[in-house]
């Protein structure tokens, strides 16, 4: 027999490196208790051994416990913001200040968490007291929630899964910090050099745009002038005046930005005579139409953008969150997002590029082990086959057919036997892995006839590329008939559940057309990958498997082994489990795939 408390805790700041615990509180209808350390708190504990607590958002209560020597994960019974994600339509709103209101009708004072400081002892400690209440009465009205419910994502599933993520944030993966200032450093001079160039070929433009920004000030002091002088007597000391300010003005004037917008719109479209129109009929300057002109300067800036990511966001994004065990800890959420896909940021892993160079730099934390990187294949497809029962793709699978290729030839109407397409037609099959599920997902002619001609240097007519949708459609009849349902159920009933049990709801049925199959696909995806490694994690603690689990990327985990034990523990252990016994653990039809790469760094498989 358990005793339920709501828990919180109140910090000086959010970072359990550099900021302290200002108070712990303990709530429940029949008693509340605030302690002002650790040493209070674990007092406690041990005269009540069957405490069990309730958190919101734990992970970032029990990182700063464990960090402060207080390990609490076995007393973590339920986390509201976990299980609210799966019951709330705005699954981006998971705040307990939002929750509370939404659902207890009830607006809590706020103060600001950053500056906990500040305030009072006994401010803190009756806000930490209040946080507590409200979170008790979220877990009461979600527990209710969930027991009305004929079906729901099972909260026994959420809490494992919010645990492993919690680790996953403690744990943080560790990054070589002196190889990326070097590879920054490197990748920076390219950049410069790209600008340099970008300058020369577009020198003649620059120069004018120069001149244009000239005139216009020119413009607007003659015209500050002209009503300055009309109220003053003495109108040459009034010219001279305005002559300097405009000079002032002219020398002011910054370079030509690449990376304004507004300016280059003006380079490509009134300079270059550009179409810098998009699918939408909208003036853009996006990769996908600077990819679609050719032009010198467009194919130039594409290459800058992509240094630029790299340099400003991408490599930061590491090196400026390592802390001092040299490792990033990320935050993950579960369910934070539209699809139900998990999502991490401070840093966001998923926008890390797969470079090669830069994956190099995250690593195992010693030598004596390595990192596994084992990434699902064909995962979309594997589900979109599973749940439409598309007999076409469903046998793909069993015959060990690449199912990109039977989507190409269906698209694209090659002429070849479908198994050599991958060899054959490689281009045609990696173009048509993107376009192809699209098209299933719903995207128009006019964003096909973008991919199709700028990644295969065609001329496709939107009329071609309407016929091409319309055929490859008709071509899957289960997954074309299974999508109108599915937007069908989900107008009339507003909820759906993936192939996971979590449920979802598109609320805009102007948007279902676009985002119901999408958010099914990768809901059920992101999902499938987390229960996988749930399993893994349960079957290394069964061997006793000195582990981590590093990061969980869209299809993709990284698991930190012994070097020794690696090879072995992934072939015999770790696949199978992520493939044979996930599917009949799930009871699907078509069979898993993984690919793998064993390193002392993050590579791809």
């Amino acid at each position: 027999m358990k005793d339920l408390y709501a828990c919180d805790i109140e910090t000086t700041g959010l970072d359990r490196f550099t900021d302290k615990i200002l108070c712990i509180g303990v709530y429940s209808p029949s008693h509340k208790f605030v302690f002002d350390n650790t040493t209070q708190f674990s007092e406690w504990l041990e005269r009540n051994p069957r405490a069990q607590f309730i958190f919101h958002n734990g992970s970032f209560d029990i990182g700063f416990l464990r960090h402060n020597n207080l390990d609490v994960r076995h007393r973590w019974f339920y986390d509201t913001r976990s299980i609210a994600s799966i019951l709330t339509p705005r699954p981006d709103k998971l705040g307990l200040e939002f929750l509370a209101e939404a659902y207890l009708g009830q607006v809590p004072y706020k103060l600001n968490r950053t500056k906990m400081a500040e305030y009072s002892k006994s401010e803190v400690r009756d806000y930490c007291l209040k946080d507590c209440e409200l979170t008790y009465k979220l877990f009461t009205y979600l527990e209710q929630q969930l027991n009305n419910k004929a079906h729901v994502f099972s909260d026994n599933w959420v809490m494992p899964a919010t645990k492993l993520c919690s680790d996953m944030e403690y744990d943080g993966v560790y990054i070589d910090k002196v190889g990326l200032d070097r590879y920054q450093a490197v990748a920076i001079i390219k950049r410069d050099q790209l600008l340099v160039e970008l300058r020369e070929q577009a020198k003649l433009a620059i120069v004018y745009y120069h001149e244009l920004q000239v005139k216009e000030v020119n413009k607007q002091y003659r015209e500050k002038y002209e009503k300055a002088k009309e109220k003053t007597k003495d109108q040459k000391k009034c010219l001279n005046r305005y002559a300097l300010l405009e000079s002032t003005a002219v020398s002011r004037l910054e370079p030509f930005n690449w990376n304004s917008p507004k300016q280059l719109q003006w380079l490509l479209k009134d300079y270059y005579a550009l179409d810098v129109s998009n699918k939408d009929g909208e003036d853009s300057t996006s990769e996908a139409v600077l990819r679609s002109l050719d032009h010198p300067v467009c194919q130039k800036l594409c290459d800058y953008r992509e240094i630029e990511k790299l340099v400003g966001t991408c490599i930061p994004a590491l090196t400026e969150n390592q802390k001092p065990d040299g490792a990033v800890h990320t935050h993950y959420h579960i369910g934070g997002t539209r699809t139900g896909r998990l999502s991490s940021s401070a840093p966001n892993l998923q926008q890390i590029p797969r470079l090669p160079e830069l994956r190099s730099y995250v690593q195992a934390s010693t030598s004596a082990r390595v990192l596994a990187t084992i990434d699902y294949a064909q995962i979309e497809v594997r589900i979109i086959a599973e749940i439409t029962k598309e007999t076409e793709l469903i046998n793909a699978f069993k015959d060990k057919i690449d199912p990109y290729s039977v989507i190409a030839q269906k698209l694209l109407k090659i002429n070849c036997d479908v198994r050599d397409i991958k060899t054959k037609f490689k281009k045609e099959r990696d173009v048509c892995k993107t376009a192809g599920l699209s098209i299933l997902y719903g995207t128009g002619a006019a964003k096909l006839q973008e991919v199709l001609n700028k990644e295969l240097n065609k001329s496709y007519s939107v009329y071609d590329c309407k016929k091409f949708i319309e055929e490859y459609r008709n071509s899957f009849p289960a997954v074309k008939a299974f999508k109108q349902k599915l937007e069908q159920s989900l107008a009339n009933k507003k909820v759906y559940y993936n192939l996971l049990g979590r449920p979802f709801s598109i609320l805009d049925n102007e948007m279902l057309y676009m985002t119901s199959l999408n958010t099914l696909v990768q809901g059920s995806a992101s999902d499938m990958v987390v229960k996988a490694a749930l399993m893994v994690k349960q079957k290394l603690q069964e061997l006793k498997v000195d582990f981590n689990f590093r990061m969980l990327i869209h299809d993709e985990m990284v698991i930190e082994l012994p070097k020794d034990e690696a090879d072995l523990l992934v072939t015999e252990v770790i696949v199978p489990t992520l493939t044979t016994e996930l599917a009949k653990d799930l009871q699907l039809t078509v069979p898993l795939d993984v690919e793998y790469s064993i390193d002392r760094s993050w590579h791809k498989p």
